[in-house]
């Protein structure tokens, strides 16, 4: 039986988002990546990009090589679409219209 750290893959993954989620994203990808590790054998690197959503769907549009993108508003997400650079049905792709929260304020 192969050893999971022989067959185990270092990934790098690039979170384009708008500035408020930074800390919340730090705590996150801190635990996905520890999850991730846990249930594949990988290891996870979650680099992060933060602006104005505005600015960071500009960013996108020009190029950056998001994996995620998680902007404050839907129509930053249409224009990176619009552009060709994620599929015209985004919102269709996930549950709940794609949105994994409907707001960054937490208790």
């Amino acid at each position: 039986m192969a050893s999971t750290s022989i067959l185990a893959k270092d990934i790098q993954l690039l979170n384009v988002s708008y500035d408020p989620t930074r800390e919340l994203y730090e705590q996150y990808n801190k635990a996905f990546s520890a999850h991730w590790k846990q249930e594949t054998g990988d290891n996870v690197v979650i680099r992060q990009s933060h602006g104005g959503s505005g600015k960071q769907a500009t960013s996108v549009i020009n190029g950056i090589e998001a994996d995620v993108v998680t902007l404050a508003l839907a129509y930053d997400v249409d224009a990176i679409a619009e552009r060709g650079r994620i599929d015209k049905n985004w919102i269709k792709r996930l549950p709940d219209n794609s949105a994994p929260y409907t707001s960054t304020i937490v208790f």
